[in-house]
């Protein structure tokens, strides 16, 4: 050692320096003398070896003093050796050998491959990891993007879609299955279109997205399999850190961290490829700017490739005359298979986080997943939950946080989301100065809940900000909060919103209408029953009229009972399912709904299974709770087709448990098995839920009703000549999930 200290690097004397701070150790602490000199040896060494494995006996100024100040902060922790700023200047310096080499060579290809080389491990590093967030661990917890990201879809759109008025609900519903025929993986639609701007509302994945793909690029495995395999650099702009509004080669060095030189002649080459991340939020003051300077950038380099993301706003409607040349696309909610990957993904990384053993890892982790999925497949509400990657992170976040048991009562299901939502979320969201970050998870919920009553009594999904701000400006002084805030606050959801969100520019909205629907239930008491039962014809506020039954304090009892004096079939089969809601109802009033609903379900004539199909999913939970009781032939025909022509996800569930259910001698109850695996196989053409379940369901029919089940169904006399055609097509895919016996 003694000659590696006589031996300075090059014309900087590290030795000295150790020298000229030992005389700041603490000199009466607990550590001996000899235990610190001992350290200061093997700090100088440390230090020596980390400035010669640069590969480079220079030493700019900057190094100087950067090691000078290391070493005096590493003094006044007694050289401790696990000092962890040494251990990041030792790996910093490692990495820094090859283009210390290079720059000594003046090799400037070199020079620019070393750079790039160290630019894009750097993004890896920044892009390539996502948090685990919502587990309860003492350290936050990272895993790799590949391991959790699920590949998203997107469908070009026109861009004055985000602005259409109320509409048609048929037509509506139309056009949203015609997007839904014509989605494009993410990946396919950035070969297809050199530009792209990605519409997504918040929470749909537009960030992760983005990171995923800075990441691909990265690795070079963006463009691997399309007409031309080519490596592009990732430049990554995050707007709502800008401070300038010029986007130039300079401006993206300094706020992607690459290399000036590097920036330009990746630019100058086309190889670059842009990433401009939120849009809508560039600071108000340079909008208009950073959208002039962003279009001339894409004038100035035509062949660049670049996407921008953004929520629905003016960006998108004022296409006129900015990113003109942009393809606009519409990020889409996840199917029902990609949230079961979702879920497959997040259970896994969970127990990874937690578990040193990766096999036990993998059963438990696989073991939560089919129980979250199996719920999904059993529960209506949590399956109106699950569209995109947000809310399917909530429900992963509440099953794990209740030992693997999410609820299947709905409104415990709510509250526990809302309660990540308005807590947990918010809380890794907003920065410590945040006031919505200040307020509790119950001031949040009654802030929001007296709004999504207005809403829902205006039958609106989203509101004005003026509107907003009013509410705001009224209810704050409840909670403790100056009115004066209320325009910080909306704010602050405007940018990282979950519960309630801004959904176009001065429109907001709550993330999904399940939030509206329990939060309006929030604000009925039993006082206000009269006015709440006054709806029950209207299917708007049905399921704000069940969950109301089941919130804390709710006299279920009284709100059943006055459903049940209007003697209507709608109202009757609202008080069933306030049963399925309610924490505790007397047993008479329990009784009297069952009698009330055995005058309809299961259905006994044609007509009564026509009166059903015309009341709608208002009946639909009856009849699948028939499914579970001795019909007679004729009562099953009639159950199986009311439930054929009602569209309700869990009566998949329900009849593909019907058909396989143990081998039994009665004909007729054979006959129906034989029905139900029909009107599966029906559904199926519609629906790849009911696709999957048939080819799940078929092997394990007992032979009789495999025998059968290709056979015309039962209760064909009540379809058209077209639904006959559309069963026989039907039964061809049934006949290929059948085993080979």
């Amino acid at each position: 050692m003694a000659s590696r200290i006589s031996k300075p690097n090059g014309s900087f004397d590290v030795a000295s320096l150790f020298q000229n701070y030992g005389s700041q150790l603490p000199s009466n602490g607990p550590i001996p003398a000899t235990v610190i000199k001992n350290r200061r040896r093997r700090a100088l060494g440390r230090v020596q070896d980390a400035l010669e494995s640069r590969g480079s006996s220079r030493a700019s100024q900057k190094l100087k003093q950067e090691v000078k100040h290391l070493i005096r902060r590493w003094a006044q922790q007694s050289f401790s050796d696990g000092f962890p700023e040494m251990e990041e200047f030792e790996i910093r310096c490692a990495r820094e050998h090859d283009l210390a080499v290079a720059q000594e060579s003046g090799n400037e290809k070199k020079i620019l491959q070393v750079l790039e080389s160290d630019y894009c491990r750097r993004v890896i590093e920044q892009f390539g990891q996502t948090e685990l967030r919502g587990l309860q661990t003492s350290e936050r917890v990272f895993f790799d993007l590949d391991k959790v990201f699920v590949p998203l879809y997107l469908v070009e759109t026109d861009p004055d879609l985000d602005e259409m008025p109320e509409q048609d609900p048929q037509n509506l519903a139309f056009q949203t299955f015609a997007r839904r025929m014509t989605r494009v993986p993410v990946l396919e639609m950035i070969k297809r279109h050199r530009r792209l701007l990605i519409v997504g509302s918040p929470g749909s994945g537009k960030t992760t997205l983005v990171a995923y793909l800075a990441t691909q690029a990265a690795r070079g495995q963006l463009f691997e399999g399309g007409q031309e395999t080519r490596k592009v650099l990732p430049l990554v702009l995050t707007v709502r850190s800008f401070t300038d509004s010029k986007i130039s080669p300079e401006n993206i060095a300094q706020l992607t961290g690459c290399d000036t030189k590097l920036v330009k002649h990746a630019l100058t080459t086309n190889r670059a490829m842009l990433f401009v991340d939120g849009i809508d939020e560039a600071p108000r003051k340079i909008a208009p700017q950073i959208l002039k300077s962003l279009t001339q950038f894409c004038k100035t380099h035509p062949k660049i490739p670049v996407v921008i993301t953004t929520r629905p706003s003016d960006t998108v409607r004022n296409r006129k005359k900015a990113l003109s040349d942009f393809v606009t696309t519409e990020l889409l909610t996840m199917t029902r298979e990609e949230v079961e990957t979702f879920i497959d993904k997040w259970c896994l990384a969970a127990e990874l986080s937690v578990r040193k053993d990766t096999k036990t890892a993998e059963r438990k982790g696989q073991e939560s997943a089919d129980d979250l999925k199996q719920r999904l497949e059993r529960s209506r509400s949590i399956q109106r939950l699950a569209e995109t990657p947000l809310l399917a992170t909530i429900l992963c976040i509440v099953h794990r946080f209740l030992g693997q048991r999410i609820p299947e009562h709905r409104v415990t299901l709510y509250e526990k989301c809302t309660d990540a939502l308005l807590y947990e979320w918010d809380r890794s969201k907003f920065s410590q100065t945040a006031l919505i970050g200040e307020m509790d998870a119950l001031a949040k919920r009654r802030l929001l809940s007296g709004l999504a009553r207005k809403m829902h009594e205006q039958k609106h999904a989203e509101v004005p900000e003026a509107e907003v701000l009013g509410h705001f400006i009224k209810e704050l002084p409840h909670l403790g909060q100056s009115e004066e805030h209320a325009e910080q606050i909306i704010a602050e959801i405007r940018d990282r919103g979950g519960v309630f969100i801004e959904r176009r520019p001065g429109f907001f909205a709550f993330s999904h209408m399940v939030f509206q629907e329990y939060l309006t239930a929030l604000t009925f008491f039993p006082q206000d029953y009269k006015e709440l039962v006054g709806y029950y014809e209207d299917a708007w506020w049905h399921e704000v009229i069940v969950l109301v039954a089941g919130t804390q304090g709710a006299n279920a009892g009284r709100l059943a009972r006055t459903l049940l004096r209007k003697k209507e079939p709608v109202a009757i089969f609202l008080a069933g399912q306030c049963i399925e809601t309610a924490v505790q109802i007397p047993l008479n009033i329990r009784e009297e709904i069952e009698r009330q609903i055995a005058k309809f379900v299961p259905p006994e004539t044609l007509e009564d299974g026509l009166r059903l199909i015309r009341l709608g999913i208002v009946a639909a939970p009856a009849l699948i709770h028939a499914l579970e009781s001795e019909l007679s032939e004729s009562q099953g025909v009639h159950t199986l087709a009311a439930l054929l022509a009602i569209d309700y996800e869990p009566i998949i569930s329900a009849l593909a448990q019907f058909a396989t259910r143990p081998e039994i001698e009665d004909a007729s109850q054979m006959a129906l098995q034989v029905a139900a695996i029909q009107t599966l196989s029906y559904k199926a053409l519609s629906s790849k839920l009911a696709r999957a379940a048939l080819v799940t369901s078929a092997p394990k029919l007992s032979p009789t009703v495999a025998r059968h089940a290709v056979e015309p169904p039962l209760f064909l006399a009540i379809r058209d000549a077209e639904s006959a055609r559309a069963f026989r097509e039907a039964h061809q895919l049934l006949l290929n999930a059948l085993p080979d016996s």
